[in-house]
């Protein structure tokens, strides 16, 4: 019997205190058992920014607290910046911005995933184009607040942007 080349691989996750760099890693959990606290699993947008930074040897900073996960590269020169932008401008899927320098001795790129940025931009449009509808309503209905929050339901419904009225409204 031929098994296939993944048979007898284990799926690793790390928790928050140990690194890929370290020998050995937190063991996967067993059955019945959660995962270790912290574990993350990496998206296919995390492992392929990963893998072209170590392709380069950059050093890469995963930004915290990000409304759309993206990555910071560090560049210690313009001429850096430019080769760490020709990369990404071959890589499918994936959005950069250079970051203007507090200190010109240094630069920065910010990689996010093409889709989740696109998506992200079309919500906060939604989300404008939903206030300017309630703001548009509130004038022509004389200061009703209620008829105007009806009528950006209304356009809400009309748009398909639902979720984002919920949201606004959460």
């Amino acid at each position: 019997m031929i098994l296939p080349v993944s048979a007898g691989k284990v799926k690793r996750t790390l928790c928050k205190g140990c690194t890929a760099q370290q020998s050995n890693p937190c063991p996967p959990p067993r059955r019945g058992e959660s995962k270790p606290e912290g574990a993350d699993t990496m998206t296919a947008f995390d492992k392929k920014v990963n893998q072209i930074a170590a392709r380069h040897r950059w050093n890469i900073e995963k930004q915290a607290r990000a409304a759309v996960p993206c990555y910071i590269i560090a560049a210690p020169t313009y001429e850096d910046t430019g080769k760490i932008v020709a990369v990404l401008n071959r890589c499918k899927g994936l959005y950069h911005e250079t970051l203007t320098p507090i200190h010109y001795e240094s630069w920065a790129v910010k990689v996010y995933d093409a889709g989740q940025i696109a998506a992200y931009r079309e919500r906060e449009r939604q989300k404008a184009a939903l206030v300017d509808a309630f703001y548009m309503a509130l004038k022509a209905n004389g200061g009703d607040q209620n008829a105007a929050k009806a009528a950006q339901r209304e356009k809400a419904v009309q748009w398909n942007a639902v979720e984002v009225f919920n949201e606004i409204y959460a």
